[in-house]
């Protein structure tokens, strides 16, 4: 049954923030957070990685400069801005598979984050530190701030880049 004239369902925010060039906010039990809300698949892509080095899996990338294949992420500029997590972790040269949304499960944390667990229904962000992220966002930095995802649990991420902010 279609809503009322004038009452949005969550799709009609989504798409309209969308039109916009804004992000919606989406309420769980418990929490808001910022992103395009949730989807019942992960998403992914895969390219090159294109960095000086190899990836570590769960490393938060950025899409090279030429626009295809990879680079480790970093707040030191718009164009390291995070689109997702590389999940295979391989050298450059090779194809990395990167998942740009849906749930990223990861044993141990410590790499990626400097913590061997997420800590549950925080927000993480981008960082100075390539391929990393935080609870902390960045402040000073080229990219003040991006919103990578929402830990769902100590070792599950849910996947959400937002476009990097600049203040």
């Amino acid at each position: 049954m279609p809503n009322p004239p004038g009452l949005l369902d969550s799709g009609d925010v989504r798409r309209l923030a969308r039109s916009l060039g804004i992000t919606a906010f989406y309420q769980f039990p418990g929490s808001f957070f910022p992103g395009p809300g949730p989807t019942t698949d992960a998403d992914f892509i895969a390219g090159e990685n294109k960095g000086v080095g190899s990836f570590k899996v769960g490393n938060l990338v950025a899409r090279h400069p030429s626009g295809t294949g990879f680079i480790l992420a970093d707040s030191s500029s718009v164009g390291k801005a995070g689109v997702g997590i590389a999940t295979l972790g391989v050298a450059v040269g090779l194809s990395e598979t990167v998942q740009t949304g849906g749930a990223f499960t990861l044993a141990d944390w410590t790499q990626i984050t400097g913590f061997v667990s997420l800590s549950p229904l925080a927000n993480y962000f981008l960082t100075n530190i390539s391929g990393q992220i935080s609870t902390s966002p960045m402040n000073g930095s080229p990219v003040d701030l991006q919103f990578i995802g929402l830990a769902i649990s100590p070792t599950t991420l849910l996947i959400r880049p937002d476009n990097p902010i600049i203040l």
